[in-house]
């Protein structure tokens, strides 16, 4: 199975095209890097995935995959990257996403003379693309196909177990007050449809819709999957359990926790599809360790 980067090509162009703080200088005959700033946590987790973890001197405090990388000095946030400590590692390459929050930032080095490529990943497709973007990069092109196609081919296994008799509701939620859900043209909504499931936030909207109680009620998903973070997530004991109508809370189908496979798009996001096809079809998808 071929992944194609979420919506058309053209569409991808244009947007890429309407940010023009992505472009970078042309650096062809560099050397591959021996020093990498990641300002994303997918590049970083791209990086390591790669076998090239040793090679990075400085991440985001977001970057908490793989554990190695938690050990690695940080230079500020995902949205706020800190110039001055980006540059004090002095690194000959700089792996950053787009962000409106990095965007100042991002730009400030750019124009300091330091290599700095945008990697847009913000799909399944696109996730696959980033693998094989870095590993070019990093002269590492045969790891990157390598990494490319078992990235494909786990996802394709998932998809032919889970050829749909039938899709389950799934309201997915990365927020309880208020409720903020997965919409249309998210990852986790590509990533749903991917493990044989019907994401019902996709109704209220693109991106990452607020709803009320009422819609969440009208829906009575059958699969609840709470990605909430910070207080919200430590307090899962009783919540839902207000809600012992909802068809997901009286079947035990409420997975709760903010897995970051779920909500970054890496190189583990085969492991989240799966993830996600066990919780919609234990028959056809068994639950493992």
């Amino acid at each position: 199975m071929r992944l194609q980067p979420h919506g058309s090509r053209l569409a991808r162009k244009g947007f890429l095209l309407a940010l023009c703080w992505l472009s970078y200088p042309c650096w062809s005959g560099a050397e591959a890097p021996r020093r990498i700033v990641s300002l994303s946590p997918e590049l970083t987790e791209i990086v390591f995935a790669l076998g090239a973890g040793d090679r990075l001197v400085g991440v985001t405090m977001q970057c908490d995959e793989p554990p190695a990388a938690r050990a690695i000095a940080r230079v500020g946030t995902f949205l706020v990257p800190t110039v001055e400590l980006v540059l004090a590692k002095q690194p000959d390459l700089v792996l950053a996403s787009p962000s409106p929050g990095n965007r100042r930032a991002v730009e400030a080095l750019m124009h300091m003379g330091l290599r700095v490529v945008v990697i847009q990943a913000s799909s399944v497709g696109e996730a696959r693309d980033a693998i094989l973007e870095v590993s070019r990069l990093l002269e590492q092109t045969t790891k990157g196909e390598e990494l490319a196609r078992a990235f494909e081919q786990r996802i394709a296994a998932v998809r032919e177990r889970v050829t749909p008799d039938r899709s389950p509701s799934v309201f997915f939620l990365v927020g309880r007050n208020p409720l903020i859900v997965a919409g249309a043209g998210t990852l986790q909504d590509e990533m749903i449809r991917l493990a044989g499931g019907k994401n019902v936030g996709a109704m209220a909207g693109h991106g990452w819709p607020r709803v009320d109680l009422e819609y969440l009620l009208a829906q009575d998903p059958e699969v609840i999957v709470d990605a909430s973070m910070g207080s919200e997530e430590a307090d899962n004991g009783t919540f839902w359990s207000r809600f012992a109508d909802l068809r997901a809370v009286r079947s035990g189908r409420v997975f709760v926790g903010a897995d970051s496979r779920l909500l970054r798009a890496g190189p583990r996001v085969p492991e989240a599809v799966e993830m996600l096809a066990r919780w919609l079809h234990p028959q056809r998808v068994p639950l493992v360790p």
